[in-house]
């Protein structure tokens, strides 16, 4: 088990788990920085989904989540195989107790032998854990562009925490206002209507992992996303500190 099924399921798990599931180019999608905002990507979902009856379009679809699930189900094999390796470690050890004559020196040899697959089990969970970290790194660029196009980019700061509202009622007539705490009340209330930067982040972050959420095991998926949202905070906090500092804002 440890010579070869480790070895093989992990070099699976990278070959064929982890790398078709590239945004953009492999799997999942990358469309992050191709919308401006998330009432396109809404409307964009609406239209797919007219769109879906059309026979290539639904095959492609169906194809894209058929390799969706297979790539996971590779990466979930590894978890998967950490369990069954505990299993095994219980019902073996039970069966040395019940067939196995104590006093024999064999019967201690053996005893240790199946002992030493709880730390097979630990080797599985652990490539597992690699798996996932590998996935995230591979996810970073595109997490990287979410950010940006929610808050701007290094280059595009100022245009954090702001939204573009209508004024006078003309929906031609837009301006971007940014999130301070100088605007009057009928601008304010506008740009509380109008989508926020922490909407089109969620967007988007759903539209990327979303459907690694549904195919995933869930110790897989916890790991993967707490690792991806700490990927995000970093992120936001370099946005964050590049914005004017007041108390207020500090508060918020």
């Amino acid at each position: 088990i440890s010579g070869v099924l480790l070895d093989v399921l992990t070099h699976r798990a990278e070959e064929r788990g982890v790398t078709p599931l590239r945004p953009g180019e492999g799997l999942l999608v990358g469309s992050a920085g191709l919308f401006n905002n998330a009432s396109n990507l809404i409307r964009q979902g609406a239209q797919s989904k007219i769109v879906v009856g059309h026979g290539d379009d639904a095959d492609r679809k169906q194809r894209q989540e058929k390799g969706l699930a297979q790539a996971c189900a590779i990466l979930n094999d590894l978890d998967v195989a950490s369990h069954n390796s505990e299993q095994l470690e219980v019902l073996l050890s039970q069966a040395v107790l019940r067939g196995c004559d104590p006093s024999l020196h064999e019967t201690e040899q053996l005893a240790l032998c199946v002992k030493s697959i709880g730390s097979l089990s630990q080797s599985f969970k652990t490539a597992a854990n690699e798996a996932m970290e590998a996935l995230e790194s591979l996810l970073q660029p595109r997490l990287r562009a979410i950010v940006n196009e929610a808050v701007g980019s290094d280059n595009t700061s100022s245009t954090f925490m702001s939204s573009s509202v209508m004024r006078g009622g003309n929906a031609t007539d837009r301006t971007m206002s940014r999130m301070h705490y100088e605007l009057d009340e009928e601008t304010y209330n506008l740009l509380q209507l109008s989508e926020s930067y922490i909407t089109r982040l969620c967007t988007l972050l759903d539209e990327l992992i979303e459907p690694l959420r549904k195919h995933l095991l869930p110790r897989l998926w916890d790991r993967l996303l707490i690792d991806l949202l700490g990927t995000v905070k970093r992120r936001l906090d370099s946005a964050i500190r590049k914005c004017s500092f007041t108390a207020l804002r500090a508060l918020a």
